[in-house]
């Protein structure tokens, strides 16, 4: 951040986020309005209103570095206010329904602040679950999950309550016949072409019906497509 943090991050993302943030909103405040909650770090450093203003909601940063006169950066959702840093744990906001996709996902594993992915993934994208594992945007862990784009921010979530919760019907398995499943892909439109259940077999992947859909075998149980990663008969 600031003369680090700067180093850290790319020209284009810095510039998405001080086109965002650094105007006042009409009620300033270091939660951004309740959005952030549990207060880790509050960090004295009247020099950052020289780069930053009397006021800018930051996002999202990894810290893990020294700063403001060799301070310590807490990872976590940053605001400055003159002349502290506050440092959240919790973005509030993740809990949105449009972040869960209307309560789908539960138990938040992860945010991960991206607003790269918009040029690959749109500006919403349920994209379903990945086994996480690598580094991306900026070198943040991902973490295995239910994956859901919600510019500028990734949210991965724990349960699925479309697939945890209980067995998976038998029309979506084609009673046994395929297993493992890679991801639920949402279509009501396709209703219209292919019925109420349709074993349509496998398919490459790519992009279908707004959203990035995983290579597999595609069965559609009206609204859903239910895609899994085997074959077993």
């Amino acid at each position: 951040m600031f003369k680090t943090i700067s180093t850290k991050l790319s020209v284009a993302a810095i510039a998405t986020v001080t086109a965002f943030t650094s105007v006042m909103p009409a009620v300033a405040s270091p939660s951004v309005n309740g959005r952030y909650s549990e207060l880790i770090q509050k960090m004295n450093c009247p020099q950052a209103r020289d780069e930053y203003g009397s006021y800018n909601h930051y996002g999202y940063w990894e810290g893990n570095d020294y700063i403001c006169g060799d301070q310590y950066a807490e990872e976590g959702y940053w605001v400055y206010e003159y002349p502290y840093w506050y440092v959240w744990n919790n973005d509030n906001q993740a809990q949105s329904a449009r972040a869960s996709v209307n309560g789908r996902y539960e138990d938040l594993v992860q945010t991960i602040y991206c607003p790269r992915a918009e040029a690959e993934y749109g500006s919403f994208n349920n994209y379903g679950y990945w086994e996480g594992g690598d580094y991306i945007c900026g070198d943040q862990y991902a973490e295995e999950g239910y994956w859901v784009y919600d510019f500028p921010t990734w949210y991965v979530w724990r349960y699925d309550n479309r697939t945890d919760d209980a067995a998976i019907d038998n029309l979506a398995t084609v009673n046994g016949k395929y297993t493992e499943l890679a991801q639920v892909l949402t279509c009501y439109e396709d209703g219209d072409t292919y019925g109420e259940y349709y074993d349509y077999g496998y398919w490459s992947g790519g992009s279908w019906c707004g959203e990035y859909g995983a290579e597999g075998y595609w069965v559609y149980v009206y609204p859903d497509w239910y895609i899994w990663e085997r074959e077993v008969r």
